[in-house]
């Protein structure tokens, strides 16, 4: 309710674009520069970490509608699969193997995903030529046309997802964004079974 009040006093000032309404509210409210507003819960703690931890939770769950929204004319139940499709396109001829060290899956999950994109003919399987034991997983006529519509409501939701942001704050966020993705890339390949107690000694 707050924040839909300051946004009409923005309105009636003529105040145009969710940008600029982020400045009005920093220049009027400087109190609120830390800590985003409906984001400080009264009665626990509110340090950066507690409020980036809500955020993260939030844009998650944004990302999740928006996703659902751009795939629902598609034979496609989430980014999972459209992140399969689009890796097994690059790869050409991957192992399952190889799929499930990319997508971060649990092993289980990742199998039922590939198994469903089998039946639903996005997919084919065979054996490896080179061992028999493996199989190589490649897209089908069928999965490649539905990939070829899929990357264009993927590169649409991004551009939902990165809101009005300014071309320099993007490119800002594409480092910090790079920086944990590779923070975390580090600690899933080198320490993939470490409990969060010895993660958080290895941060200082």
């Amino acid at each position: 309710m707050e924040v839909l009040a300051r946004w009409k006093d923005f309105k009636n000032q003529q105040g145009k674009g969710l940008a600029n309404f982020g400045k009005y509210l920093q220049d009027k409210h400087p109190e609120k520069g830390k800590v985003p507003i409906d984001f400080a819960v009264e009665g626990i703690e509110n340090d950066d970490f507690a409020v980036l931890g809500r955020l993260w939770g939030r844009l998650s769950r944004f990302t999740h509608f928006l996703t659902k929204k751009a795939f629902q004319d598609l034979p496609l139940k989430s980014f999972d699969d459209f992140g399969i499709l689009m890796y097994v396109s690059i790869k050409k001829n991957p192992k399952k193997t190889d799929i499930i060290n990319y997508s971060l899956l649990e092993n289980s999950t990742c199998f039922e995903i590939i198994k469903r994109l089998v039946r639903q003919n996005l997919l084919t399987e065979e054996a490896d030529p080179q061992d028999r034991r493996s199989i190589q997983v490649q897209l089908s006529k069928q999965g490649l046309e539905v990939l070829s519509k899929a990357v264009i409501k993927a590169y649409q939701t991004a551009k939902i997802l990165a809101g009005d942001l300014s071309k320099q704050q993007r490119s800002d966020l594409l480092q910090l964004l790079g920086q944990l993705d590779h923070f975390h890339s580090f600690l899933h390949e080198v320490y993939p079974n470490e409990n969060m107690e010895e993660t958080l000694k290895r941060l200082g």
